[in-house]
């Protein structure tokens, strides 16, 4: 629970600040003001999903690629929740959708990359342990 809160802290801040720069780009894009407490419950929710999906990524048991899978079924609802919380204001054209799922492609490609990178690392480290245990002659 105590990782669980640390890695939410962390990531409440950046989904805070992502929040407040669109919520400012459409005061300033159509002067239309954007409800506080519709932003700020939306953002706990998201950060809570995301903060869960973040701590599935990088779970060091089972199969990795089963934890990927796992961590992008996550965020699957954090994506619902923003497009509820910044609704038509933000989602009003369809290329921005598309935008955004593009970004979520790209997000979920370096978490990939990442799990990936950390398999071939683990194996090779296994691997050298096991080249070492073997040349040592057994007495």
């Amino acid at each position: 629970m105590k990782k669980y809160l640390s890695v939410f802290a962390k990531t409440f801040l950046f989904v805070s600040l992502g929040f407040a720069l669109v919520a400012m780009a459409v005061v300033w894009g159509l002067n239309i003001q954007m409800p506080y407490l519709r932003l700020s419950i939306g953002a706990i929710l998201v950060a809570g999903i995301f903060a869960g999906a973040i701590l599935v990524f990088r779970k060091t048991t089972g199969i990795p690629l089963w934890n990927v899978i796992g961590g992008f079924l996550l965020v699957l609802p954090g994506i619902l929740v923003i497009r509820q919380t910044l609704g038509i204001l933000v989602f009003r054209f369809s290329f921005v959708l598309y935008a955004f799922a593009i970004l979520c492609a790209a997000i979920y490609g370096v978490a990939v990359a990442v799990v990936y990178r950390k398999v071939r690392k683990e194996s090779s480290t296994l691997n050298d342990l096991l080249k070492e245990n073997h040349s040592e002659p057994q007495s």
